[in-house]
């Protein structure tokens, strides 16, 4: 077995460019990102329908679906694929330039 592959940070993770195979950043190990099986995203599609109406309804912020980098730990370097978000109104308002277009 080779040596290990050199750890990244977020900033680094998010500089590389976007491939088609799901990726993740795990404390600063690059991997690929396991793929739901077709009943676990039958359930995700559900939830995300009864929140995103909940949140519409109430204009908390909005609801987002798969993929989308989430940055769990900046500093710990782990960055992941969610299933599903909720991003709220203020939280959309602080976000990078660059984010905060992508989040209207």
């Amino acid at each position: 077995m080779g040596p290990a592959p050199p750890l990244m940070t977020a900033h680094e993770y998010f500089r590389t460019p976007e491939k088609v195979t799901p990726m993740e950043l795990a404390f600063g190990a690059l991997r690929v990102a396991d793929s739901p099986s077709a009943y676990h995203q039958s359930i995700v599609i559900e939830l995300f329908r009864a929140l995103d109406r909940h949140v519409r309804d109430r204009q908390l912020g909005r609801m987002w679906i798969a993929p989308l980098d989430v940055v769990l730990s900046e500093s710990r370097a782990r960055v992941s694929l969610a299933r599903s978000a909720f991003i709220t109104r203020r939280r959309a308002c602080s976000a990078r330039p660059a984010e905060r277009a992508s989040l209207r």
